[in-house]
């Protein structure tokens, strides 16, 4: 029995040692995980590098060796002369500071304000250090105190605010957005001088630590709209974001539909516009565009002019654009179809204008339009790419030159060329970018649809294309709105025609703003 007891004994003696043996090891454990999150010199550095523009400035009070702060930031990126006058000036030339006796007489006085700095803060937690002074922040840390206070000193050179360079302006404001998100978030308010304009902004990108703002009037825009893109905004995760394409993937309800369901714009005044119909608004740092959800038909048809000019003349040339769409989608089809399958439909003078135009060209009319329409695409991708001063020469000679050529040399007829350049100059009368470019790989769609099976395949592609642009209803806006839903009202309000401002009252009703009406009775 003895023997037994003393076993046991021995047994319940070994384990409270391998217990104590584990408590000890996981306290070291949570020791070493604590230490390596302490906000220091040692782990600060191991985060940022040895980069060379990261600069470390030790700045000693009094002479005395123990009033030790180090200086943290990142040359270039900061405003040296505000780094010089209003964080190691006041520390060395303060009174205050040189009676301080200890390092936390001197944090002390700085969370009292002894140094007059706009934005400034104090923080414990290395990873928010670590991304203030990567964006461009100046750092004071306090080492054994595990303390830092943070200055923002962005100084960082910048693009000067000037005249879109892709849209432009004929009778309207002449700014822009820039690279810079501070700035343009201040060209915003200064437009919108409201008390209930909102920017709640995010950080994306696991790289480059984007700011992404979202952008919306509270009294007026739908709270579910608003969450619907900020949800998107936050299951972005990617590497970097420093184009476009990253932002407008996210905010697309539909990716694999051509047609763009985000608007970009340049300009600050449209992008208020919109604002203030009840939409929602997306500026990122670096980008210097913004981006407006939900993006509709009608919005890719207008301009900001459109309200600068007399309504008739306004509602004019609404028609004239929405014309061009038209032409520049159908009418190389449609001349395919009837030309190559139904002669039939063609008077017969203009039949056999286009048949002496024809004589001696050996390819069929649909490989002529395919080329000319890919030729013409290459020669404006080649406008675009080479640089501003010889671009537009390049265009226009090589318009004229290539297709005179060719005609000379019996590859096209006069009669096609005449056609695909109608078309192609249709196209640049739409006023957004990507609309046009959508309508540009509709325009081969429907050629060669006709091609294939003539007017039946013309009818097709015209079917296939309203499928695609009524199915639509990102942000549950439909993209035809208000040509569909809600019975047609406020069909004729603010599309093909602009009526009066006075008549115009209300906020768009598929937007569902909590503030309907654009103006007080």
């Amino acid at each position: 029995m003895r023997l037994n007891i003393i076993k046991k004994n021995k047994k319940n003696v070994r384990k409270t040692e391998n217990n104590q043996q584990n408590q000890n090891q996981n306290q070291n454990q949570n020791q070493n995980q604590d230490t390596s999150t302490l906000l220091n010199f040692t782990n600060l550095k191991n985060l940022l590098g040895d980069s060379e523009d990261i600069k470390w400035r030790d700045i000693v009070l009094n002479e005395n060796k123990e009033l030790s702060i180090k200086l943290v930031y990142i040359d270039g990126l900061v405003n040296s002369a505000d780094v010089s006058d209003y964080v190691i000036k006041p520390l060395l030339e303060i009174d205050l500071f040189k009676k301080a006796q200890t390092l936390d007489d001197v944090i002390k006085l700085l969370q009292d304000g002894t140094i007059y700095f706009v934005s400034q803060s104090s923080t414990t937690d290395i990873t928010k250090v670590c991304t203030e002074i990567l964006a461009g922040g100046s750092i004071l840390l306090f080492e054994n105190q595990n303390t830092a206070f943070i200055f923002e000193t962005k100084g960082l050179d910048k693009r000067s605010i000037m005249e879109p360079a892709v849209e432009n302006v004929n009778k309207g404001s002449k700014d822009s957005f820039i690279e810079s998100y501070r700035t343009n978030t201040a060209t915003i308010r200064s437009k919108l001088k409201i008390p209930d304009l909102v920017f709640e902004s995010m950080v994306i990108g696991d790289r480059t630590k984007t700011t992404v703002s979202i952008v919306y009037i509270k009294s007026i825009t739908n709270d579910q709209m608003i969450n619907q893109v900020r949800e998107r905004l936050k299951s972005l995760k990617v590497d970097n974001v420093l184009t476009t394409s990253i932002i407008e993937d996210i905010l697309t309800e539909d990716i694999t539909n051509t047609l763009p369901q985000v608007l970009t714009t340049e300009r600050p005044d449209t992008f208020c516009a919109d604002i203030l119909e009840g939409r929602v608004g997306v500026l990122a740092d670096g980008i210097p565009f913004g981006f407006i959800m939900p993006a509709t038909l009608n919005q890719f048809m207008q301009t900001p002019e459109d309200y600068s000019r007399k309504f008739i003349v306004s509602s004019f040339i609404r028609m004239v654009r929405y014309t061009s769409l038209i032409l520049a989608i159908f009418l190389p089809g449609f001349f395919v179809a009837i030309t190559t399958y139904h002669f039939e439909f063609i008077p017969t003078n203009i039949v056999l204008f286009i048949a002496k135009s024809r004589e001696g060209v050996a390819f069929p009319v649909a490989l002529e339009a395919i080329a000319l329409i890919l030729s013409f695409e290459i020669l404006f991708e080649a406008g675009l790419r080479i640089p501003k001063s010889v671009g537009m020469t390049v265009s226009i000679v090589g318009t004229l030159v290539v297709g005179q050529a060719a005609v000379d040399a019996k590859l096209v007829s006069p009669s096609i060329l005449v056609i695909i350049a109608m078309t192609t100059i249709a196209s640049f009368t739409l006023p957004n970018q990507d609309f046009s470019n959508s309508v540009r790989l509709w325009r081969i769609i429907v050629v060669i649809f006709s091609a294939a099976m003539g007017l039946i395949g013309f009818v097709l592609a015209i079917i296939l294309l309203t499928f695609e642009t009524c199915r639509l209803s990102p942000y549950g806006v439909p993209y035809m709105s208000p040509f569909v839903g809600n019975d047609g009202k406020g069909m004729l309000k603010d599309t093909m025609i602009r009526i009066p401002s006075d008549y115009n009252k209300n906020r768009p009703e598929p937007l569902k703003p909590k503030d309907v009406a654009r103006r007080g009775n």
